[in-house]
Formats: structure tokens, sequence, C-alpha cells
């Protein structure tokens, strides 16, 4: 069988840090100084790179960065991002020790979250801040 030559990528991406930072200021202007400004960085951050556009929000002034999961936490965690950090998908099954372990804070909709979070606390002598997720209509997660 004949091999083929390697095919030349059909896209790419190139992300523009500075363009980041610049978006950042231009929406900190519209905001009153006292007002806390949070980045969500999940999903890799929207594929830009999750722990280079992290450095650059706090950089700026960020009060907090936002994940989806406990897992994109732990890579922030891991490249040496410590500061706060928000993960709005509830923790799964076994999941509350790491996400106290990782100093995180929790977006819970549901008892077990509570309770899995309470044992966590307890088992590990830290506390976890949480934040209640309330469904207001949507039909989706929340109290």
């Amino acid at each position: 069988m004949t091999e083929l030559p390697a095919a030349e990528p059909l896209s790419w991406v190139e992300v523009d840090l500075a363009a980041i930072r610049h978006n950042y200021r231009e929406l900190r202007r519209y905001v009153a100084d006292d007002v806390a400004m949070f980045g969500v960085v999940k999903a890799d951050a929207y594929g830009h790179g999750a722990v280079e556009v992290a450095r650059i929000l706090f950089e700026e002034g960020a009060a907090a960065l936002c994940v989806a999961r406990v897992e994109e936490a732990q890579q922030l965690r891991e490249a040496g991002i410590a500061h706060r950090l928000i993960v709005f998908g509830p923790p799964l099954e076994g999941q509350a020790p790491l996400l106290v372990a990782l100093d995180c804070e929790a977006v819970i909709c549901a008892p077990r979250h509570v309770e899995a979070l309470v044992a966590a606390t307890r088992a590990l002598g830290r506390p976890c801040r949480v934040h209640l997720k309330v469904d207001v209509g949507m039909g989706r997660l929340g109290v």
C-alpha cells in the first residue's frame, strides 16, 4: 500500500492574547470600579487556552475565574493559578473532595451536593464557599 503525503491543515486558530487583554480593558471601562469582574474560561477558554487567558485576566484585575468542571479547575491549579476559581457544574459523584482540596468555590443545586461538600470539608478540615443555583423557570439545574 502506498502511503499518502501528509495533508495540509484545513484550518487553524491564531489567538491574540493582546486582543484578549484589550477586550478586558474595554469591558472594564463600562463597569464601576467597585464591581468585580469574573472571567469564564471553561472549555479551554472556548479554545483560546485557559491557562494563558487566566493569567492575562488576573493580571488585568479579574476577581475570579469560572470553569464548568472540576477537571478544568485542576488544570489551572496545576499550572500555578492560585486565584479564586468557581466551578459552575455541581460536583459529580466523588468529586467533592477534589473540589475542596483545590480550594474552589462550588455551585450547588441539590441536597446531595451539600452533603458531599460537608463530608469533604470535614474530612479535609477546610471550608468550601458555595453558590446556590436557583432555577428561575428554564427547567434546568437549580432549586
